[in-house]
C-alpha cells in the first residue's frame, strides 16, 4: 500500500444557508479510507489551521498558558490574534 497524503481544505463561510448544499455534500462523503483511492476522514467546524497558527505563535512568545485555551475555544477561526484572546485588542 501505497502511503497516503492528506490535503486539508478550510472554508470560510459567509452564508450558512447558501453552504448547506455543499457541507451535505461533504458530509456525504465523510467516511473511512478503507480501500478507496480517497475519502474525506475528518470534518472540524472550526478553523484548525488558524489553531495551530495560534498555538504556535502562543509558544514561540513564551504565552504557553494559552494553549490550553486555545486548543477548547470554540470559534477560533474568528480570533485576529492572541491579543484578542485574551481581550487585550479586537
Amino acid at each position: 500500500m501505497n502511503q497516503l497524503s492528506h490535503l486539508t481544505v478550510v472554508y470560510s463561510i459567509r452564508d450558512t444557508s447558501a453552504f448547506l448544499a455543499e457541507h451535505q455534500r461533504v458530509m456525504d462523503m465523510f467516511q473511512e479510507i478503507g480501500d478507496r483511492p480517497w475519502a474525506i476522514t475528518a470534518v472540524s467546524t472550526d478553523h484548525e489551521i488558524r489553531r495551530i497558527e495560534l498555538i504556535e505563535e502562543a509558544i514561540s512568545q513564551d504565552e504557553h498558558e494559552l494553549v490550553k485555551t486555545l486548543i477548547d475555544h470554540d470559534d477560533v477561526g474568528n480570533l485576529t490574534s492572541l491579543e484578542a484572546l485574551t481581550g487585550e485588542a479586537n
